[in-house]
């Protein structure tokens, strides 16, 4: 998947304005939150565009996890990097390799290693885990009962998107 598509699909579901007394992101647009990104204070986040938002995470999330792996993992892959975090998004894909017996070190980097394991599974099953993977962190929250339900829609959106792709190829 295309960069330009998947910041779509993330913009979709991260909508706009949201401040949530349970949320740690405290205030969001777009997805970008203050607690990400202090140094644009409320007001930058207040007065963020889509295209703003699209820039920001092209070079914070995008670039970073998602240049190195197949193209039908880049939407799950790129989505958990902008909801739990880029180190995070990438040792959850690394568990979820592991998962599927590939003894991966999770160190949160995708390294010669990981990209080989990448290369030579599944792509449907590395998909299905690590949306389970995610599922699993996701339930860990302390703050899940607040948001349960988006979430859990949020990372059947994404699989459905990803398999909607994987028809496409």
């Amino acid at each position: 998947m295309r960069f330009e598509d998947a910041v779509e699909v993330i913009l979709d579901i991260e909508g706009g304005v949201a401040n949530h007394p349970n949320d740690p992101g405290k205030l969001t647009k777009w997805g970008i939150s203050l607690r990400a990104f202090p140094e644009l204070g409320e007001s930058g986040i207040l007065n963020l565009t889509r295209e703003d938002a699209a820039g920001i995470y092209r070079e914070h999330y995008w670039n970073k996890v998602c240049l190195n792996i197949p193209e039908f993992l880049r939407l799950a892959v790129f989505d958990a990097a902008v909801h739990h975090g880029p180190f995070k998004a990438i040792k959850l894909l690394q568990e979820s390799l592991n998962e599927l017996k590939a003894g991966i070190n999770v160190d949160g980097v995708i390294g010669p290693f990981t990209r080989r394991v990448l290369n030579r599974t599944s792509p449907k099953k590395i998909l299905v885990q690590l949306q389970r993977e995610r599922q699993k962190f996701l339930r860990s929250l302390s703050n899940y009962p607040s948001f349960s339900e988006g979430w859990e829609e949020r990372v059947l959106k994404i699989a459905i998107e990803s398999a909607a792709l994987r028809m496409e190829i």
